[in-house]
């Protein structure tokens, strides 16, 4: 058996409001999906990869554009984003897929939702 690919796209948001009126247990709940999901799932996939000599190896973490600029209302969400894209460099730097971590921004979609 092995792996070759992973995908982190899980993800929350909270309510939107200010920083003063996200309680301390939706920031921990957001930030523990966000950033700590990614972390965990790409420790366990690189340390897979490198034991089973994986080849064509890819890490893809699903970020968002308010993790580059933050949106003022969603401030656990945003700073849980701009976490994985930084860790998402340090991943490259490190190769912890062998250069080929990446990542993506997606923005807010409009539209109906059933």
């Amino acid at each position: 058996m092995s792996l070759s690919i992973v995908v982190n796209s899980a993800g929350i948001v909270h309510n939107a409001s200010g920083v003063q009126n996200v309680p301390e247990a939706v920031f921990d709940k957001v930030i523990g999906v966000n950033l700590k999901g990614t972390y965990l799932v790409t420790k366990e996939a690189v340390t897979w990869m490198l034991q089973k000599n994986a080849t064509g190896r890819a890490i893809l973490n699903i970020a968002s554009v308010s993790g580059k600029g933050g949106y003022p209302f969603l401030s656990a969400y945003s700073a849980s984003k701009g976490a994985v894209i930084s860790f998402n460099k340090i991943c490259g730097i490190r190769s912890c897929a062998q250069r080929n971590s990446r990542q993506q921004h997606p923005t807010w979609l409009h539209g109906h939702h059933p």
